[in-house]
């Protein structure tokens, strides 16, 4: 169930879109979280008995944290590249 999965308390930078199905997510979340979020829904996805609908709000949330992870790593990239430059 997607529900299932541990979250935060409200005043954490992790948003819950109660009622609905899948969740509001923060960017301000980090690469380690995000990812492992993004490895939950894709076991989610794999899982013999999710209908279609299931995994079309899988997939669609997944999609979201793969989105901050490949952010995440861009920027990451961009610093290294800097200091590249920059060092002698």
């Amino acid at each position: 169930d997607l529900h299932s999965f541990p979250t935060r308390r409200s005043s954490d930078l992790f948003v819950r879109d109660t009622g609905a199905a899948g969740e509001k997510v923060s960017e301000d979340i980090g690469f380690e979280e995000s990812l492992e979020r993004l490895n939950y829904l894709a076991d989610k996805i794999k899982e013999p008995g999710t209908n279609l609908e299931d995994s079309l709000a899988y997939y669609e949330e997944a999609m979201k944290y793969y989105e901050i992870c490949n952010k995440i790593l861009k920027t990451a990239e961009q610093k290294i590249e800097t200091i590249e430059e920059v060092r002698p």
